[in-house]
């Protein structure tokens, strides 16, 4: 995977889905590059957490909370990406036993896209008032996930739905679990 080929990707994706999901399905990735290009996203917005954090809170609760603030960013993240691939994995087998394990991970790898990017614009200013920029990104993220399902596999618009409900029932667990966990941290 080119770095000038992904660019263009990850421009497509957010602003033509569509286009987007239809240069993907022409690419070649390997499972290892979708990883790597979800945690160097997860990287840069675990980055902008840590001097959102400090720049709102300063050094008045210490670094360490910010670094346990910031390592259950990057763990809660980690841990929805990985079990979404998986649970996507059995979904996608019910409806479509010929499908390829590395097209869960670019539906995955590529709808949370527009999460990441969000999170690194919003970790930045530490405050309530970016939960409804991340619900619509959440929102825009199940679009991308439907016009890749779309572009990548033949299912029946019931089939789509389910799929596309699972996604989203996915992502407001994850809305909901790091919303209620900063709380206790």
């Amino acid at each position: 995977m080119k770095i000038k080929n992904i660019k263009n990707i990850l421009l497509q994706i957010v602003t033509s889905p569509k286009n987007g999901w239809d240069i993907i399905k022409s690419e070649e990735f390997s499972v290892s590059d979708l990883i790597l290009l979800f945690f160097v996203l997860l990287f840069i917005a675990s980055v902008s957490l840590f001097f959102g954090l400090l720049l709102s809170l300063g050094l008045k609760l210490g670094i360490s909370f910010i670094f346990v603030k910031v390592v259950f960013f990057v763990i809660t993240y980690t841990i929805w990406f990985f079990l979404t691939i998986f649970t996507m994995r059995y979904i996608f087998l019910f409806y479509n036993k010929n499908n390829k394990f590395i097209d869960i991970v670019k539906l995955i790898s590529f709808s949370s896209v527009i999460l990441l990017f969000v999170s690194i614009i919003t970790n930045l200013f530490i405050d309530s008032s970016h939960l409804f920029i991340t619900f619509l990104s959440e929102v825009y993220s199940v679009y991308i996930f439907v016009t890749g399902v779309s572009v990548i596999y033949k299912l029946t618009d019931n089939q789509r739905f389910l799929v596309s409900a699972s996604y989203a029932v996915l992502l407001v667990l994850i809305f909901i679990l790091i919303k209620t966990f900063q709380y206790f941290i």
